[in-house]
């Protein structure tokens, strides 16, 4: 049945053949395992990258403040 369940599309052999809702059975149990390890590995990157923009934040509004305290007399100064 292992080797079956791989076949794709070749259900039409009969509905006597007690293979084939274990056929069907088994393409479900593959579909959802697929899409579950989808979502662990969207779910881990998810918060890899959470964490990577909230680095960015951080550097952004660190520069931002490095600005508005020492950013004041250089306009002042290039205007003359």
């Amino acid at each position: 049945m292992e080797g079956e369940g791989g076949g794709g599309g070749g259900a039409g052999g009969g509905g006597s053949g007690g293979d084939a809702p274990g056929d069907v059975l088994s393409q479900v149990v593959a579909v959802l395992n697929a899409h579950l390890n989808s979502l662990v590995y969207l779910e881990e990157n998810a918060a890899a990258l959470q964490r990577k923009v909230g680095r960015v934040r951080a550097a952004v509004e660190e520069v931002g403040r490095e600005r508005r305290g020492s950013g004041a007399g250089r306009r002042v100064g290039g205007r003359r």
